[in-house]
């Protein structure tokens, strides 16, 4: 089968990664959103599903969002 992350890899020459929505969403807003200064924050999004985004400050700097605890 095709390996969707090494073919992303090897076609944008960056590592790829693929992460929930909303935990991508919640990154942006720790980066350079609302979510900046606290160390933790609960993003909530509600659009065709729920979903949720606990993110620590420090993990998300680390994990581009892909390790939110």
């Amino acid at each position: 089968g095709l390996n969707i992350i090494q073919a992303l890899t090897d076609a944008l020459g960056v590592p790829a990664k693929i992460v929930n929505d909303a935990a991508l969403a919640g990154f942006g807003e720790v980066r350079a959103g609302a979510g900046q200064g606290p160390s933790v924050v609960a993003y909530i999004t509600v659009s065709t599903g729920v979903g949720g985004a606990p993110t620590k400050a420090e993990t998300s700097a680390r994990t581009g969002g892909a390790g939110a605890t």
